[in-house]
């Protein structure tokens, strides 16, 4: 079966499953614009090493922002 890639028609050279963690988690205190309270998805391996990170405000909102 060929998995093809619409966007850069190039085709999918390998596929496998692997064994990660998630996390959700709430970060910030909402005290003020740069610590607003929002949360983060976090991705481990199993042996405790981080692989990625989304945090959807990681700065803060930014000055003349209404949140």
């Amino acid at each position: 079966m060929n998995f093809r890639n619409q966007t850069e028609l190039q085709y999918v050279s390998s596929v496998k499953t692997v064994s990660i963690i998630e996390v959700k988690l709430i970060r910030g205190t909402g005290e003020s614009p740069n610590n607003v309270q929002r949360e983060v998805t976090q991705y481990w391996e199993p042996s405790g090493t981080l692989l990625a990170e989304l945090d959807s405000c990681p700065g803060g909102i930014p000055e003349g922002v209404r949140a």
